[in-house]
């Protein structure tokens, strides 16, 4: 499963393939929500921001191709938290 989160706007979407800049197309391969069976996409509320764009994978074992920190502001400068993908386990805490 890839994983796009993209800063402008603050969008993460999920795909079974590498995805398109800016999640503006689910590469033919989306992630459907369990919910509603459409494309997972979520936004997040209008004065959060995320610090980065990274882009990626997750494995069949549940390993991310990457670790990585993201943090996350509010109005653009103040810290309101962070989302961390461990490299080894693929934890997210």
């Amino acid at each position: 499963v890839w994983v796009q989160i993209n800063q402008t706007p603050s969008v993460i979407c999920l795909t079974y393939s590498a995805v398109s800049v800016n999640c503006s197309s689910d590469g033919g391969a989306p992630v459907l929500a369990p919910n509603d069976q459409n494309w997972f996409v979520r936004t997040a509320p209008a004065d959060v921001t995320f610090g980065s764009s990274p882009q990626f994978s997750f494995n069949a074992l549940g390993q991310p191709s990457a670790g990585l920190v993201l943090t996350m502001y509010r109005n653009g400068s103040i810290s309101i938290g962070q989302i961390r993908v461990e490299a080894e386990t693929g934890y997210v805490h």
